[in-house]
């Protein structure tokens, strides 16, 4: 029985945004991630400690995309590739080729926090460019690493949870995206978001499907 009702809960919310693929707008996606925190409060009195449902609900949300799309790609989570700089790094969420080449790659976050950096990522040429240690730059850092080494380059876009309200950090974010042609990056941030996020994931990867 708990099974069941796991899978249920789980297969309603996928139904959802399935269903609703079309005019589900970005803050939609953020008020779900919410309401579920919310309830959780009500039962846990706190929601320390509950990490993933980001990072699923996306999941869920590029699936049902694909699907609509018919996109010729399989989507897989954690995609490792090393990079220019002989380092691993991942993508959170990556579209692949039948050759296993990353099409599209998607990250995914919380908000634009304060980071530390590891040892190696630390005065290379994107972190001293931009000069904050915050999520933003670190995982263009990671995603630009994949693309100027021996897989090559893809386009990406990263979906922020939480609004952005540092004036600083959005500057960080104009100036990345002002050099799409150099780093082929996008962003999309849901919270107060009312565009469509289908619209917007489409326009910002590029796809002309």
């Amino acid at each position: 029985m708990q099974t069941l009702l796991i899978e249920s809960l789980f297969d309603d919310i996928y139904m959802q945004i399935k269903n609703n693929i079309l005019t589900i707008t970005c803050n939609d996606l953020y008020i779900i991630k919410e309401r579920f925190y919310t309830k959780c409060n009500e039962y846990k009195g706190n929601t320390d400690n509950l990490t993933g449902l980001t990072e699923l609900l996306v999941a869920m949300f590029l699936k049902a995309f694909k699907d609509e799309l018919n996109l010729p790609y399989n989507i897989e989570s954690d995609v490792p590739k090393i990079g220019y700089n002989h380092r691993e790094n991942k993508v959170d969420y990556a579209f692949l080729s039948s050759d296993n080449k990353i099409k599209y790659g998607v990250s995914v976050k919380r908000g634009n926090d304060s980071i530390t950096l590891k040892d190696h990522e630390k005065n290379t040429g994107i972190i001293n460019k931009f000069k904050y240690k915050i999520t933003v730059v670190q995982d263009l850092f990671r995603l630009d690493n994949i693309k100027k080494g021996a897989h090559g380059p893809f386009k990406s876009v990263t979906i922020i949870f939480k609004a952005i309200e540092n004036s600083n950090h959005l500057k960080i974010i104009n100036d990345i995206v002002s050099n799409h042609d150099e780093y082929e990056h996008n962003y999309i941030v849901l919270e107060d978001n009312n565009k469509i996020l289908f619209h917007e994931l489409k326009e910002k990867l590029g796809i002309n499907y």
